[in-house]
């Protein structure tokens, strides 16, 4: 059984509820939603038999309400599986125990080998804010490394975050340093730096031209040697 929307319906809608199945017009393949992010649904197996679908216009699963991925704080778990999963920046973050979050949360069953799809990232993208449950330490992420927000003056105010499991920036998921070409920009100073082996190198931004990441000088200073 399936339903169908319009275009001008899809445009003035922000999001599809989470668990919605949709599929676009002629074409055979279906989609859960999850975190406002269509998860291609490989056959009905995989999430336990058929389900009612919704039909979208032919181009528009590319286009807004739909996400890249689900959002930050989109709790997931394979159908058939026991680990749920939170994501954060596009990473999936798994779940040690409902308890390492604070409580059961509603989450949202994907196919059975979804989290290996490539719409989810290895790591959280860059600039991305993560607090651990029962932490008051903020970290933004960059090249995949968390560097710690001494405050929030320190990287210019307050920013949104997705409270992630405790324990789980000790996860492999996080990298020791931000990965090889990765600039990162001390908020306080405004110098630029490009990261190269675990050491941060002084470079003219006004030159670069490049993608930065917004992190705490401070970080900087403890975590990355730097060359001036």
């Amino acid at each position: 059984m399936s339903g169908y929307i319009h275009f001008k319906d899809i445009a003035n809608q922000p999001s599809f509820t989470n668990g919605t199945y949709i599929k676009k017009s002629g074409s055979a393949t279906v989609y859960v939603v999850a975190g406002g992010a269509p998860i291609p649904v490989p056959s009905w197996t995989s999430v336990g038999g058929g389900k009612k679908t919704v039909t979208i216009p032919s181009g528009s699963i590319k286009k807004r309400p739909f996400n890249e991925y689900p959002a930050s704080g989109t709790y997931v778990r394979e159908y058939g599986k026991l680990t749920v999963y939170i994501i954060a920046g596009g990473a999936p973050i798994p779940l040690p125990s409902w308890a390492s979050v604070g409580g059961g949360k509603k989450f949202t069953s994907i196919p059975v080998g979804s989290i290996n799809f490539s719409m989810f990232k290895d790591y959280p993208v860059n600039q991305t804010y993560v607090r651990e449950h029962g932490s008051q330490t903020v970290y933004v992420v960059a090249g995949g490394a968390l560097m710690p927000i001494s405050s929030w003056a320190s990287v210019g105010g307050g920013k949104k975050f997705t409270s992630i499991p405790s324990g789980s920036t000790k996860f492999a998921i996080f990298n020791k340093y931000p990965i090889d070409g990765t600039y990162v920009r001390g908020h306080a100073t405004r110098n630029l730096y490009l990261v190269d082996k675990g050491t941060a190198h002084l470079t003219n931004w006004l030159q670069a031209g490049v993608t930065f990441t917004d992190v705490d000088q401070k970080a900087i200073d403890t975590i990355l040697m730097f060359n001036k």
